[in-house]
């Protein structure tokens, strides 16, 4: 099965000055086949397969949904964090 490093690139982003310099985080995935780094040591996440993927994937909606909801109906968005902790534990 193939598998997948994830990197997390800082870019600055051309706004503030000296402490308060701003950056972007970019996301890249690299074939682990493909990846001629180091990626034990640069990359975020190394040997993911593509359930590991969904996975990651799946986490992270969960967590913007909850942003979203946040904004429009607080108590719902609570009750969705409450949900995700009570799945986890």
């Amino acid at each position: 099965m193939n598998t997948f490093n994830l990197y997390m690139d800082e870019i600055p982003a051309g706004f503030g000055t000296g402490d308060d310099e701003f950056s972007e985080v970019q996301f890249r995935l690299v074939p682990a086949s493909e990846d001629d780094g180091n990626p034990e040591e640069q990359a975020v996440l190394a040997g993911l397969d593509i359930y590991d993927l969904l996975e990651l994937r799946n986490a992270i909606q969960e967590i913007v949904d909850i942003i979203a909801t946040a904004s429009l109906d607080p108590q719902f968005a609570e009750q969705m964090s409450q949900d995700m902790e009570d799945d986890q534990g």
